[in-house]
Formats: C-alpha cells, structure tokens, sequence
C-alpha cells in the first residue's frame, strides 16, 4: 500500500480551493481514499447518497466511486484531513487481507465512522510522516495509515455491526438509510434483469433506469481473473475516449469479444455499477469540470457531452451531483482575486 496523496484543507467555504477539493470526481481502480472532518457544516456525496458533515465524521471511498463535498454555511467552513491511497499489484499478502477488507466494507456500505475528535493529532502526525523526505519517515506512514484501516474497518465484521447495533470501541458506525435521487419508479433489482437486450450507454431517464440503478452489483468486490479485469479496463478506457458518445453496450460487449449479458456481470463485479451508470457518471465528472473551468454556456456543454436537450442533462446532473448545474457552478466556480 502507498499514500499517494495528502493533504490538509483549513475552513473551506467557497472559492478556488472548493473547485479542486469539492470538485465531483472519481479516483483510479486501486484507489481509496479516506476524508475526516474536523469541523463545519455541509455534506458528503457519494455516488447518489448523501451525507451529512459534523466534527469527527469519517468516509471512506473506494476505487471509481464518484463523490463531491459540498459546504452548506459560510459561516460554518469546513476543515479535513485526507488520504489518498492504493495498492499495487506486487501486494503483501498482509496488504491483500487489508484490501479484501475494504472491499467488503464497501459493498456492505458501512464506510462512514464517527471518531473521536482528538484523533486529529494523530491525523497530523500521519500528515507530516506521509509527506516528510525520509523514506524511513513515509514507510512509517504507510503503517499507520494500515493500522488506522484495520481498527476502523477491520476488528468486526459489517455484518456483525449491523446485526449487533454494537458499536466499537471509540468508534460508532453510522447508521445512515440509503438515500437516493432516483424515485421508486427507477428502482432496480440486484438481479440486473431489465438489462437484457440492447440498452444505451447514456444517461438515465425514468424510462431507462434500469441502467443507472445504485445497486451495488452481485457480492463484494469477488475480483475475477485476470483475463476479466482486462476486459474491464479495456471498456473503461473505451468509454473514457468516448465519452461525448453515445454507445450501445452491445457494442462495447462485441469489441472486446463478450456477450452483453456476460460484460454486465463483469462489469459491476469489478467496478460495482453497471456500464450505464459508470458512463453517466464519467460525462457527469467531465461536465462538472468544464462547467467551473471554462464560461461556455449550459446548453453547449450539455451538447459537448451528447445530451439531446439542456432539459436532460440538468436532470441526469442533479441526480448525480445534488445540484442543478447553475448551482454546482455557482458553488464551485473558481475565483481569481487579481489584486
């Protein structure tokens, strides 16, 4: 396991500094990323759920989940620690046990934890450690940071904390009902059922959400064979280039020489939605981005991106993001002060 990234974000409210850390955005197929709030009012999203942010609220987010921190009072900025980090292929098995850990703690969805607020020093000394020149010194981070891992997410089992209501020690789960944007019109069975056919990869409406549903895919991140994950990667880069398209997943399926049914299966084992949805995601990520870093127009973005209407594209962004696109924009925009 490497710390890849880390950083310190003092009273965040708004401006240049939200932009980048707030921003709507997902993370490579080996990482993860923890965010701890120290104080100040606002709200975590992952994907379509929605939490809020008090003193001492932890998330963790695993590989290509979408998330967005977004402030809700300027008189109430936020601060928090995060950490970026991932493993490599040439993992330990120690590292493996840690990873297999996580992945089921993801698919059980118990990944936010209220932590003692003085656990901010020893956020601090993970920091300085993580950052310091000394090869010594960050080796000595990546151990602590597992340590951290492992007595947050490791010493019971999520399902024994959710059948128990038994908390650990200095650590309670929270116990946050699954909220989604998505009306009971667009629910969707873990089964996948309505997928069968030739549906397009685009983004969802309500008489296509089967592909956008938030299940969570078959079990918890039961990594395939190799060949599998080639497979998914390749998908995944295809939809990356193609991203202002529109693609059928039939398609996709006969590119990399699988039937439609079989790629789905795949599909949402490895990255734990269906095609559907990560696409929509993926435009929405690019959207986001061109909305706080360029002044083109809603409408013309909208179209960037292959969206029939602004009327659509609003709808698919709100789903996604919680906000219209005029308000993500607004919270956002970067600020340039020239003085």
């Amino acid at each position: 396991m490497e710390i890849t990234d880390s950083v310190f974000v003092y009273r965040l409210a708004g401006g240049d500094r939200l932009s980048w850390h707030g921003r709507y955005h997902a993370h490579g197929s080996k990482e993860f990323e923890i965010h701890f709030f120290l104080e100040g009012e606002g709200s975590f999203r992952c994907n379509s759920t929605r939490y809020p942010i008090s003193g001492g609220r932890l998330f963790l987010t695993g590989p290509r989940e979408f998330h967005s921190i977004v402030p809700e009072a300027v008189s109430r900025p936020l601060s928090w620690y995060a950490f970026l980090f991932a493993f490599g292929e040439d993992a330990s098995a120690e590292n493996v046990r840690l990873r297999e850990r996580l992945d089921s703690v993801l698919f059980s969805r118990h990944t936010v934890l209220t932590v003692n607020p003085n656990f901010r020093f020893q956020f601090e000394d993970l920091l300085q450690l993580s950052r310091s020149p000394d090869p010594a010194l960050r080796d000595s981070a990546r151990h602590l940071l597992s340590s951290f891992l492992w007595r947050w997410f490791g010493r019971i089992d999520p399902a024994d904390v959710e059948s128990s209501g038994s908390p650990l020690p200095s650590v309670n789960v929270l116990q946050s009902k699954r909220i989604t944007e998505f009306s009971s019109d667009d629910a969707v069975s873990s089964s996948g059922s309505r997928l069968q056919g030739s549906p397009i990869l685009k983004p969802v409406s309500s008489k296509d959400s089967a592909a956008a549903g938030e299940s969570a895919g078959p079990g918890p991140a039961l990594h395939g064979s190799h060949v599998e994950k080639v497979h998914v990667e390749k998908a995944l880069a295809i939809m990356q280039k193609q991203v202002r398209e529109q693609l059928k997943i039939e398609d996709l399926a006969w590119k990399l020489g699988l039937s439609t049914e079989h790629f789905i299966r795949i599909f949402r084992r490895e990255v734990r939605m269906t095609p559907g949805q990560y696409f929509t995601r993926l435009k929405i990520e690019g959207a986001s981005g061109m909305l706080i870093s360029s002044d083109r127009s809603i409408g013309d973005i909208s179209a960037w991106f292959g969206y029939a209407n602004q009327f659509s594209f609003s709808r698919i962004f709100h789903r996604c993001t919680g906000m219209s696109p005029l308000e993500y924009r607004r919270t956002y925009l970067q600020v340039v002060d020239f003085s």
